[in-house]
């Protein structure tokens, strides 16, 4: 503003000059200022696990930084985010992220150490190439992508690629989980693994266990295991361990151990999870969804495909249920599905279900698969029932019989003796049946006469999307508008982004189908919604995304992009 002042009184001293006759001298350049010099912004220091909340997470190294922040006690972070797919094969030796001690099986948890305490969101991102190896030679050390989830802890939403894998070769009584070896009052959701899992562990008769998640505990909150799926192969080998209650092996697809403190009423709910992964196994108990139900477990549209083939090392050792393996009094299951074939070369005792039903509930649940083995405890629901368990519309079908070396010898009884065909009870003990199925030799379903449609209807989403079309085509067929034809393609906690990018690539959906005139939903694997939708013209599609990410909530240009992609 001076300057302007100064030139401006130049310009005056000169016009009156020149009014006066005066000659006028030649302007001269007012005499510049001296700017001073601006001190230099500082640099931000980069974001560390030790100095932010919230850590964004581009690299392995940074993957790494994170759990040694928080297994020395140095991390203040609250929320971890995956911005990119991470390749770990720079990674040879994985520690978890928060490697903390706590004793493994029936005992009570009591957390020692660093454990997980925040959010972990993989933003629909994948991890490659990590090589997991549980080696561990102390007691209650669980191992995993993340060792121990403390309470309140979340971890969700991300792909184990096939290209990672978990060996568990440890020596002393720990729960392995390729996911997490512990969780403890926390959440699990929207979490996919395709990497296999291989159990070579030798502690004795004490407890070890593998799966996505090796062992589950509430006390006060509870646990949530949500839309968790695996997909990868699971072998267990077993040549110190006969035990066949809570100090054997226990092997699954998504958890190891359900167990809660005695007394209290927090509950541990595993809902819309699933394993497709194939089990070849030696140990006592070895399940698709959870090999133990110890205390305080719902079980809710779960359901296995994957087949399992038992080779415990002792005549009728094994306790085999490829839902679950023992389920305790006070717990329940409900709309969960088997559809894989279990097979026990030495006696096992098995079921479809479960092997020990104890004094639970079940609800609309179904066995598809064949059960052989030739052991006198064997069924299309339950192995051995020494307790009065509630079953209520359920469907029993398939075929159970005897292995005889691989050439099988399927049981036939009367109408009057169908029961059998569900399992053996012990005398002077009888569990309540309400409208069961029988369908026995039907591996799956009749298909429905086809009718042709008035009314398409495709939808894509995941769990919630579940919830919501899961009665709808019995509220249709009673209402009387049997010419709608719906399918809902389901995969837990994928973006709009990843419905487009995958549009032709991304076979791992599950396909619920209802045909017209249909009461029930039927399933499929391995399709693609390019195949799906290029079936017919469909009238109405509704895409649903993982609500429980920031991009759902995003309106720019690469969102409207993917919209009009798909």
């Amino acid at each position: 503003m001076k300057k302007i002042f100064r030139l401006i009184a130049i310009l005056l001293s000169i016009s009156l000059m020149s009014a006066c006759g005066e000659e006028i001298p030649e302007p001269q350049e007012p005499p510049q200022e001296e700017v001073p010099e601006q001190p230099e912004e500082p640099e931000e220091d980069p974001k560390t696990p030790e100095n932010s909340e919230t850590y964004e997470i581009t690299t392995a190294d940074e993957l790494v930084a994170l759990a040694t922040a928080v297994n020395e006690g140095k991390s203040i972070v609250k929320t971890a985010l995956l911005k990119n797919d991470i390749d770990m094969s720079s990674v040879t030796t994985w520690t978890p992220i928060g490697n903390a001690v706590c004793p493994a099986g029936a005992a009570d948890a009591a957390i020692t150490g660093n454990a997980w305490t925040g959010t972990f969101d993989g933003n629909g991102h994948k991890i490659t190439n990590l090589k997991m190896v549980s080696a561990g030679t102390e007691a209650g050390r669980n191992y995993g992508l993340f060792g121990v989830l403390a309470p309140g802890a979340l971890v969700q939403n991300f792909i184990i690629d096939a290209s990672c894998s978990l060996e568990v070769t440890a020596t002393a009584s720990l729960a392995t989980g390729i996911v997490a070896g512990y969780v403890y009052d926390a959440t699990v959701r929207d979490v996919t693994n395709h990497a296999s899992m291989t159990f070579k562990g030798k502690a004795g008769a004490v407890f070890m266990s593998m799966a996505m998640i090796g062992q589950i505990y509430c006390n006060e909150k509870g646990v949530i295991i949500d839309s968790c799926h695996n997909y990868g192969e699971i072998k267990a080998e077993n040549e110190d361990n006969l035990e066949a209650g809570a100090k054997a092996y226990h092997i699954a697809g998504i958890a190891g151990f359900a167990h809660a403190l005695s007394g209290s009423s927090a509950m541990t709910t595993i809902s819309d999870c699933s394993n497709g992964g194939n089990m070849t196994s030696a140990a006592a108990r070895t399940s698709g969804i959870v090999a133990a139900m110890n205390r305080n477990v719902q079980l809710v549209n779960c359901e296995n495909t994957g087949n399992q083939l038992n080779t415990m090392p002792k005549t009728d050792g094994s306790r085999l249920g490829n839902i679950t393996c023992n389920i305790t009094d006070g717990c329940k299951m409900t709309g969960c599905v088997n559809r894989g074939n279990l097979i026990s070369t030495t006696a096992g005792r098995c079921g479809g279900i479960t092997s020990l039903s104890n004094a639970a509930v079940f609800e609309n649940c179904a066995n598809y698969g064949e059960i052989l083995t030739d052991g006198q405890y064997r069924g299309l629901f339950w192995g051995y029932n020494t307790k009065n368990a509630i079953w209520k519309n359920c469907i029993a079908s398939g075929k159970v019989g005897t292995y005889n070396n691989g050439t099988p010898v399927y049981d036939e009884y009367t109408e009057a003796q169908k029961a059998i065909y569900l399992g053996i009870q012990k005398a002077g003990t009888s569990s309540t049946l309400t409208d069961i199925d029988y369908q026995i030799g039907v591996k799956e379903p009749e298909p429905q006469p086809i009718v042709e449609a008035d009314l398409s209807i495709l939808f894509i989403g995941n769990s919630f999307t579940k919830d919501a079309v899961e009665h709808l085509p019995g509220i249709l067929k009673a209402a009387g508008l049997e010419k709608v034809h719906m399918i809902h393609m389901y995969y837990g906690g994928r973006l709009v982004s990843q419905y487009y990018s995958g549009w032709n690539s991304s076979s791992d959906y599950k396909l619920y189908e209802c045909l017209p005139g249909s009461s029930t939903w039927t399933t499929a694997s391995n399709a693609n919604l390019a195949e799906v939708a290029a079936r017919k013209k469909w009238d109405i599609v509704t895409i649903q995304e993982h609500t429980g990410n920031a991009a759902a909530w995003t309106w720019n240009d690469t969102a409207k992009g993917n919209i009009q992609g798909l």
